[in-house]
């Protein structure tokens, strides 16, 4: 029985062996765990923190859009009112193009007339003279 002995003896030490074995790997395997479940929960948290900045962006994101489309309204309304001023302003300035045109045809007329004036006025003047000197030779010979 020696034999079978040793063979028992032989088996329950690598049944110890084995045993001691899966212990360790038994332990490794919950050390492996715990690191896993750590970072799990560090991805937990930092997905939680994610997502209340993802929010908070998405909410800040709609307030924006809301600003601007009051604002891009607003401006649109502008743009309009300074559309129909441009038009007012623009008819203003035809009006007073044609003034002003108007007012250079007068002043060429103007200006005609006052050359007219000038010329009769020089023939005037020269009458004048020749009739101051026939009353002054007149005069003189009497």
């Amino acid at each position: 029985m020696s034999e079978d002995y040793r063979k028992i003896e032989s088996r329950v030490e690598t049944v110890e062996e084995a045993i001691q074995l899966l212990t360790r790997m038994a332990l490794r395997a919950d050390e492996r765990k715990d690191r896993i479940d750590e970072r799990m929960d560090g991805l937990e948290a930092s997905l939680a923190n994610l997502t209340v900045k993802v929010e908070a962006l998405v909410d800040a994101q709609i307030r924006i859009e809301e600003t601007l489309s009051g604002k891009v309204e607003s401006l649109i309304e502008r743009v309009e009112s300074l559309a129909e001023n441009v038009e007012s302003l623009t008819a203003k300035v035809e009006s007073l193009t044609e003034k002003v045109d108007s007012l250079a045809d007068a002043q060429i007329r103007t200006e005609a007339s006052l050359m007219r004036l000038a010329e009769a006025q020089a023939q005037t003047d020269q009458r004048l003279n020749a009739l101051i000197d026939i009353v002054r030779e007149n005069r003189s010979g009497q």
